[in-house]
């Protein structure tokens, strides 16, 4: 069973467009079944973030990508999507799970990421045992990687990066007043980098209040909820806001900012937003001793920790590397079991089709005194068809030049295998 990938991320796109297809996922009760039943694939995991989009599934040869990216953005905008496949696929997803393909290098959010959308998945019945193992090894790796190499020294994450940055604005946090527009991880993780500063007050919005108070308690109590309908007043008393719900549209509008600067005389907010959907209006970052930064800005400031990680990556890259070859080797292993087997059943089938054919014509010249015959010609089909199917699965996994994967999938194509023929042969 082939593994394949769709992936557009924040270099290949910006918020605007990363956005929109968040909001169709998020507004799309079940998401996993709609594209699976869209696009036909056997198994499917979506991970989406404020940074990517990716589809990872396994099926047949008959997978189109066109049709997953189509489901996606169905106003036909397919540009800039990546099509990755095979082995190409299986690293890409070790990459990300170990923080080399985020904006900031290393960051450990994006792990807790693919495990929940890989938990979601198993939970919507769309995991099968091709890319649970996938993803077995994936979420190994980037466990691996951050304990075995630098690539998680010092800040890394979004979150980091971003209370940097407001530290680096108000060259501290000493009497100020923060405010949290949510209580999800993205918050959870920025309030968490605050550990130090003391900031004068923190304050959690969030529609859910339980859940705000939770992220409050988790926080060690130093932090006050404020009720949803109170977010306005909040915003006057905030000198810092992070923003990051899961809402699908803006949370935190230029009306509401423009009152909020009036009360506060116009002394100066920051306004982190890293919500895809934005949870801010652009237009707020127009308003004036406003400092609104989203998530595409964030990648610039992270530039330099970038150029401290190259000899980590390094040896990340080695590392996964050898996990790819180990896990292709054993999934090719694996799937070349289930072609053999296939490609017999599916040989076997024809030449009882020519037996029964050649029987009748031996009963017929014979006068039906055809039972040794009969028995003579089964012993030659058996050894003609054994002889026949020697030398391709005898050779499976020799070349130096084809991979064991890509000799699979030219027997599925030649011999029009399905996947679905394991299942009826095992049910037989």
């Amino acid at each position: 069973m082939s593994v394949g990938l769709i992936a557009l991320d924040y270099r290949q796109a910006g918020v605007d467009r990363r956005e929109a297809i968040a909001r169709r996922i998020v507004r799309e009760p079940e998401a996993l079944a709609r594209l699976r039943e869209a696009a036909g694939l056997s198994e499917c995991v979506l991970i989406s973030t404020c940074n990517r989009v990716e589809i990872y599934w396994a099926g047949g040869a008959g997978v189109q990508p066109e049709a997953v990216s189509a489901w996606l953005e169905p106003e036909g905008v397919a540009s800039a999507w990546a099509y990755l496949h095979g082995r190409e696929a299986i690293e890409h997803l070790m990459r990300v799970a170990a923080g080399l393909e985020s904006m900031v290098l290393g960051e450990p959010q994006i792990l807790g990421q693919v495990r929940c959308s890989y938990h979601d998945a198993q939970e919507a019945g769309s995991v099968g045992p091709a890319l649970h193992a996938v993803f077995q090894r994936a979420l190994a790796v980037g466990k691996a990687v951050r304990q075995q190499t630098g690539i998680s020294e010092g800040r890394t994450s979004v979150a980091s990066i971003a209370i940097e940055h407001v530290r680096a604005v108000f060259d501290g946090f000493a009497g100020k007043t923060i405010l949290s527009v949510g209580a999800g991880h993205m918050c959870k993780a920025m309030l968490r980098s605050l550990e130090g500063d003391r900031p004068k007050r923190v304050l959690i919005a969030n529609r859910s209040v339980e859940r705000a108070r939770g992220l409050a308690s988790s926080l060690g109590g130093d932090a006050d909820v404020c009720v949803w309908d109170d977010v306005g007043s909040a915003l006057s008393a905030a000198d810092v806001v992070l923003c990051g719900t899961g809402s699908t549209d803006p949370v935190v509008t230029v009306d509401l900012c423009r009152a909020a600067m009036a009360d506060r005389r116009q002394e100066p907010q920051v306004i982190v937003d890293v919500a895809v959907p934005r949870d801010v209006e652009p237009e707020v970052g127009g308003l004036a001793n406003v400092f609104l930064v989203n998530v595409d800005q964030l990648q610039t400031m992270a530039s330099a920790t970038l150029d401290r990680r190259a000899d980590a990556v390094c040896d990340c890259e080695g590392l996964i590397g050898t996990e790819v070859d180990q896990l292709v080797q054993s999934m090719s292993r694996q799937e070349a079991g289930h072609v053999i087997r296939r490609l017999r059943r599916r040989v076997q089938a024809i030449a009882e089709q020519e037996m029964e054919r050649t029987r009748q014509r031996v009963s017929t010249s014979l006068d039906g005194q055809s039972d040794e015959a009969a028995s003579i010609v089964e012993e030659h089909t058996r050894r003609l068809l054994n002889k026949i199917l020697h030398l391709p699965v005898s050779r499976l996994g020799v070349s130096d030049r084809v991979s064991l994967l890509d000799q699979i999938e030219v027997l599925e194509d030649a011999f029009g295998l399905d996947v679905s023929e394991d299942k009826d042969g095992e049910a037989g």
